[in-house]
């Protein structure tokens, strides 16, 4: 029996209590873990995970390719495999219509991706205001098929929408250490983090510029590199270089920490990315573990 099995998500019985204030009881309850492909082939260095809809995508770095799940009550199923021999994917978003969006580490390029995997090409930016050069860092897809680009070459976060036309831009908040991720709420706040002063800032709709959410909290993570929102007010940053999770208020309060460095089921070994369903369903890139974890988060 293949390991993929472990994939239809043997369901975990055991529940992860978390160091949380009295006002916010969240558990953190382990599902299952996916280590290979349909065909047993092992996950290598996978940087990327992303859950939406009915389809779960990962971006196996090391083994340049995208591997596609379906996903439904709670099961995960091999899908497609879409290798990627002249690229290193650090992260995947599927549109609505199919297409994905795919960041190439070793180019620095968004690439455009049918839904059978063909290349289409760069990802070509319409209307912009200037033309500085961008380089992205990190690529989010909203629910309006916006797409969110951080630009660490031009210092800031762009906005297009689902045809690829600028919509507007926010420049970095300065001084700053070095941004790695930035995500948005149902609101439509973004939030942006600061991984080496460990700083989240936020920008609602119609702002102009980012203001910080929270103070320095180098005290209570180490190298926060990935975040994402939830429906119940609260953000949840991926600490890489602690291997862990922290929690917070989406007023920037720091609530609690969970997870730790390790090799066993529910533990993380340098992970890099964080993806959120609005079920709960949280799937981590647990990076050096060779292996991608899947949790729910219940209040």
């Amino acid at each position: 029996m293949k390991r993929i099995v472990l994939v239809s998500l043997i369901l975990g019985v055991f529940i992860l209590p978390l160091h949380v204030s009295a006002a916010s009881q969240i558990k953190l309850k382990y599902i299952g873990t996916i280590y290979t492909d349909a065909a047993g082939i092992a996950l290598r260095h996978p940087a990327g995970v992303t859950i939406s809809g009915k389809s779960l995508l990962i971006a196996d770095s090391g083994g340049k390719r995208i591997l596609s799940y379906s996903y439904q009550g709670g099961a995960v199923r091999p899908d497609k495999v879409i290798p990627l021999p002249d690229m290193f994917p650090l992260m995947v978003q599927q549109a609505e219509n199919g297409d994905f969006y795919v960041l190439d580490g070793r180019a620095r390029q968004i690439y455009l991706l049918g839904t059978s995997g063909n290349i289409k090409g760069k990802f070509t930016p319409k209307g912009m205001p200037d033309n500085k050069r961008m380089v992205p860092r990190s690529i989010r897809l909203l629910t309006d098929g916006s797409l969110l680009v951080l630009d660490i070459f031009s210092e800031r976060v762009l906005i297009f929408d689902s045809s690829g036309n600028f919509q507007r831009q926010l420049p970095f908040p300065a001084p700053y250490g070095a941004f790695s991720d930035m995500t948005s709420d149902k609101q439509g706040t973004i939030y942006l983090l600061d991984s080496v002063k460990a700083i989240v800032y936020s920008a609602a709709t119609g702002a102009t510029e980012f203001s910080p959410l929270t103070a320095g909290m180098k005290e209570k993570m180490n190298f926060p590199t990935s975040l994402v929102a939830d429906n119940n007010g609260h953000l949840y940053l991926l600490d890489k270089y602690g291997s862990g999770l922290a929690i917070l208020g989406i007023d920037g309060s720091f609530i609690g920490r969970k997870l730790s460095m390790g090799w066993k089921d529910s533990q993380l070994y340098y992970p890099s990315q964080i993806s959120l369903n609005e079920k709960g369903d949280l799937f981590i890139a647990d990076t050096e573990n060779h292996r991608i974890q899947q949790f729910n988060i219940s209040e």
